[in-house]
């Protein structure tokens, strides 16, 4: 039996496939590269735009929560001024009411004698006793407080409508403030 050599011969033209193929995988990963580059690049700068969109939206609701505590303030002060001018009117009227009782003019002295028809002179004598009583309280209250705390609740009720404007105003000076820094922020 004959045995036959056989020998691979290798052509010339074959050298360098591999280079092709490397060639062509290393365009794509570039490709690639570029790709996911470009895409951080977007995903940074949206990020970068949402950042300052969010900071942004903060500080118009920081300037509009000062804003409101400034009217609330305003507001509670404008309360407290009416209510002290009530409490004024009402310690003047109080002051009336004891002073006519000094004098004996008050109209709650008219039930308090209609006495006199069940008990003789007990009416008379009970008058008599409470307008003592107030005729020393209106003294003590009228000339140490009662005169210094009408004329301060005359001058305070006189200038209450002075004093609102002045809180309006300033609301409108704030409230126009933060909307000129609002619009400073947004850009």
């Amino acid at each position: 039996m004959q045995t036959v050599n056989y020998k691979i011969r290798v052509n010339q033209h074959q050298h360098g496939q591999t280079m092709v193929f490397a060639l062509v995988f290393i365009v794509v990963i570039l490709i690639g590269l570029v790709v996911l580059f470009n895409t951080g690049q977007l995903t940074r700068h949206k990020m970068e735009v949402q950042n300052a969109a969010d900071a942004a939206a903060y500080s118009v609701a920081v300037l509009s929560a000062r804003q409101l505590n400034f009217m609330a303030y305003t507001n509670r002060a404008m309360v407290a001024n009416q209510v002290s001018v009530g409490q004024f009117t009402a310690f003047n009227s109080w002051k009336m009411k004891y002073q006519l009782g000094a004098s004996g003019k008050s109209v709650g002295y008219i039930p308090i004698r209609a006495l006199n028809s069940v008990i003789p002179f007990a009416g008379t004598a009970l008058a008599s006793a409470i307008r003592g009583i107030m005729f020393v309280y209106d003294k003590a209250n009228r000339v140490v407080i009662g005169n210094i705390m009408s004329k301060i609740g005359k001058v305070a009720t006189y200038r209450l409508p002075q004093l609102q404007n002045f809180y309006v105003t300033h609301n409108n000076i704030m409230r126009l403030a933060t909307q000129m820094a609002q619009v400073e922020i947004l850009p």
